[in-house]
């Protein structure tokens, strides 16, 4: 799942799916706007189900790479680019 605000993805999954990613996308600003309570329920359940598996250590984010605040020009020109396989953290 991605926290980040960002446009909705153009075109289709053909690169992942040919390099075998299961990828989905889930819009949690989307039910707080639209006024959606039985959305804003759902949601609840599914970010208390995450938590849970992070607390049991069943899911966790995968790190590609941390960065000190001088390389994240470098860091940044690497995520434009697709050279990331996981999040990139800022050290600060």
């Amino acid at each position: 799942m991605n926290t980040v605000v960002s446009d909705w993805p153009s075109g289709g999954n053909g690169f992942a799916e040919w390099r075998n990613l299961d990828i989905s996308f889930v819009n949690i600003g989307l039910p707080q706007i639209a006024r959606d309570h039985h959305r804003r329920l759902r949601q609840v359940r599914v970010l208390d189900e995450i938590a849970d598996r992070v607390d049991q250590g069943t899911l966790r984010a995968h790190i590609d790479r941390v960065v000190s605040f001088e390389e994240v020009g470098e860091a940044q020109r690497a995520l434009e680019a697709g050279e990331t396989l996981g999040r990139v953290v800022l050290k600060i």
